[in-house]
């Protein structure tokens, strides 16, 4: 169940690009003077901190109940 919403999770990242490039927000960013770099780094830390927040909760609660697989996995 875990690997389901784990999957569903990494497929809301991608709508947000996606919903940019067709909104043309890019181009009017681009068109403003920013560059592409810094677009995508922050989209990229902003999307890696909202990921690692699950993780990082599934990691505890797999060592706080003693469950096997995640629990070898975080220690």
């Amino acid at each position: 169940m875990m690997g389901i919403s784990f999957i569903w999770s990494s497929a809301l990242y991608v709508i947000s690009t996606v919903h940019d490039r067709e909104m043309k927000l890019r181009y009017l960013l681009n068109f403003a003077g920013m560059r592409s770099t810094p677009y995508f780094l922050g989209m990229f830390l902003a999307e890696f901190t909202i990921f690692m927040i699950p993780i990082v909760l599934l990691l505890l609660l797999g060592a706080i109940f003693k469950v096997q697989i995640i629990a070898s996995l975080a220690f």
